[in-house]
């Protein structure tokens, strides 16, 4: 999800204060590093900490802090070790079929589990680890001396502020409890993480996510450990995905490639594989030839993604403007509203008495409520992408200029630009009065698809191939090392 504030000025713009973080954190050492996006996330959702937020940061360190003592569990070495750290459906469904494909090879896998992720086909591992068995690895003084260290770390951290961006030195010294707690796990589960690594000795390390602290953790010992690392694309390449501490980026298509040396990420640290989390609909919607007869558009689904507006404040507020003229001016439109994950229906509840607007139940995967409308519509999901695969024509509402920076699929024919309601209207009693419309809109988003992602149908086995390939080549040349194996500077407190 893209995150910055709406018409600010230029020093507190999105890009100005990912510049400043990155400039602040480049020479302060890996552990203020793991820090980057959650710094930039403090520094752009407008909120300070209440006594609540305090709460929240203790009862998390104290679910991490307070397990028992316990040995790493036995298995046998140089397997690859898949990292699932997040539960939602944008990193479970791109690392997922890959993992399988390891299963299937007889590769033999590890498993390592982030906080609340259940994840059913581990019990296929050879051998699997959570949150639990990796702190309960650490000794109750590492865990105080972590505690000790995040502390002063964040005194220093604002010592770099106040020197480098003034500015926002506020704000990250009123965020300690967040910063502190974040701090406190990284540096504790890095000892744990260490011994994981040096008893189980993973050929490579995969996951979808290296931006946070828990799973920058992950990679930053893989790293000092000299093992192979491996991020998938789990969603919309934006500026805090790079500088990353992986290895290397296996990312969707060409187009990802780009924005991605755009920002600065040198080719050797980057490959192409596909989007693993679309195999299935490729295989069912594009290779099969998935049986759909193109047809007047009469219902669209609006794919939400509102849990984030405290961060663009006025673009949903444009969002929910545009939606309210248009859904009164449809009425020829069935109107359905596919929730995030993570998101409630507060901010449609202004829409409840519309006899043609539904919101509908969380219950509801993608796949059906996509295929329950004869359109969709979105301001920057990555599900957007998924409805196109799916053969239903995409209108992407660009209410604000920042929209186009990453939902910029229809200036290549992946969907329809709508900035306000008029245009969206016009759009569709086009889409409803003509099924010409809809045949023309998806000869012209298949294209696209077809240009921007690699390997479709194939993506998890391409991922798996080009991830063997580099292994397998066990380090033939020093330039091959340096490649898989960027250098992290460590500290002690």
């Amino acid at each position: 999800m893209p995150q910055g504030n709406d018409q600010v000025p230029a020093e507190t713009s999105a890009e100005a204060i990912w510049q400043s973080i990155l400039r602040v954190t480049e020479c302060a050492g890996d552990e203020l590093q793991s820090l980057r996006v959650l710094l930039f996330v403090a520094l752009t959702d407008g909120q300070t900490e209440n006594w609540r937020d305090r709460l929240r940061c203790f009862r998390k360190l104290a679910r991490w802090y307070l397990v028992p003592r316990k040995k790493i569990a036995k298995a046998a070495k140089g397997h690859p070790l898949f990292a699932f750290i997040f539960d939602t459906p944008a990193n479970m469904n791109n690392l997922s079929p890959v993992y399988q494909s390891a299963i299937r090879r007889s590769l033999k896998p590890t498993v390592l589990c982030g906080e609340k992720v259940n994840f059913e086909p581990a019990n296929q591992a050879q051998c699997c680890v959570g949150i639990r068995e990796l702190m309960g690895a650490t000794t109750f003084a590492e865990r105080l001396a972590a505690l000790a260290c995040a502390r002063k770390l964040h005194k220093v951290l604002c010592a770099h502020f106040s020197s480098g961006a003034p500015q926002f030195h506020d704000k990250v010294r009123r965020r300690c409890a967040w910063i502190i707690s974040e701090l406190a796990i990284f540096l504790a589960v890095r000892h744990g993480l260490r011994r994981l690594y040096s008893e189980w000795r993973p050929s490579c390390v995969v996951s979808t996510s290296d931006l946070w602290p828990f799973d920058h953790a992950v990679f930053a010992e893989a790293v000092n450990q000299r093992i192979p690392s491996f991020v998938i694309q789990h969603g919309l390449t934006n500026r805090y995905w790079w500088p990353c501490v992986a290895g290397k980026l296996l990312l969707w298509g060409s187009a990802f490639h780009r924005e991605l040396l755009g920002m600065g990420a040198p080719p050797s640290r980057l490959a192409i594989c596909g989007m693993p989390a679309s195999d299935h609909l490729f295989m069912r919607f594009q290779r099969e030839g998935k049986e759909f007869t193109p047809r007047p558009v009469k219902s669209c689904v609006i794919l939400s993604d509102t849990q984030s507006q405290a961060t663009h404040p006025l673009l949903y507020l444009k969002f929910k403007d545009l939606l309210k003229a248009t859904v009164s001016s449809t009425p020829f439109i069935k109107w359905s509203v596919k929730l995030h994950p993570i998101e409630d229906d507060v901010f449609y509840k202004d829409f409840m008495g519309c006899h043609n607007f539904a919101v509908l139940p969380k219950t509801t995967t993608l796949e059906q409520a996509v295929m329950g409308a004869d359109a969709a519509c979105t301001l920057w999901s990555t599900s957007g992408l998924e409805a196109m695969m799916m053969k239903r024509p995409l209108f992407v509402l660009d209410v604000e200029p920042v929209i186009r920076e990453f939902a910029w699929w229809p200036k290549f024919g992946g969907g329809f630009f709508a900035s306000n309601a008029g245009a969206l209207i016009g759009l569709l009693e086009k889409a409803s009065a003509d099924e010409s419309f809809t045949v023309q809109a998806l000869r012209k988003q298949d294209e696209f698809l077809r240009q921007n992602f690699a390997n479709a149908g194939g993506a998890a086995d391409a991922a798996l191939d080009l991830i063997q390939e580099i292994v397998g080549t066990n380090f033939k040349n020093q330039s091959d090392r340096d490649v898989l194996m960027p250098q992290t500077a460590l500290r002690n407190c």
